[in-house]
């Protein structure tokens, strides 16, 4: 499994920043090969992303550790890609938050020609307002 790990610190409260980040479906807002995610089921979600090459990638995943302020993390339990992420939010002691991410990915067997355009495109961050 290939994996791609990001820290960064943002200007905003814990509470604030993991609300904004634990709801999912915003992630396409941040996350620049993200088409959409949708709720499909209580603690499961529909992952689209976009590949360098116009086409597209599906995944269900599953959230696995939900504490608030603290750890969201979820995988895949079923489609084109193994996915499996973490995200961990600290406060600092200037008040702004830490989110230390980590995603980890490995394409099916039937897909080769897409690992390459995923692994450059997965975890693009981009700021939101």
């Amino acid at each position: 499994m290939l994996r791609t790990e990001r820290q960064i610190e943002i200007n905003a409260p814990i509470k604030r920043v993991f609300d904004l980040f634990s709801d999912l479906e915003r992630c396409p807002q941040w996350m620049g090969n993200i088409r959409s995610v949708f709720r499909v089921g209580d603690n499961l979600t529909q992952w689209i992303a976009t590949t360098q090459g116009g086409g597209s990638l599906n995944w269900v995943a599953e959230i696995v550790d939900y504490n608030p302020h603290q750890v969201i993390a979820w995988r895949s339990v079923g489609g084109d890609v193994d996915v499996e992420a973490q995200a961990k939010f600290t406060e600092s002691s200037q008040q702004t938050t830490l989110l230390h991410v980590l995603v980890g990915y490995d394409l099916r067997s039937d897909l080769p020609r897409k690992r390459g355009s995923l692994r450059r495109r997965l975890g693009k961050i981009r700021s939101v307002s």
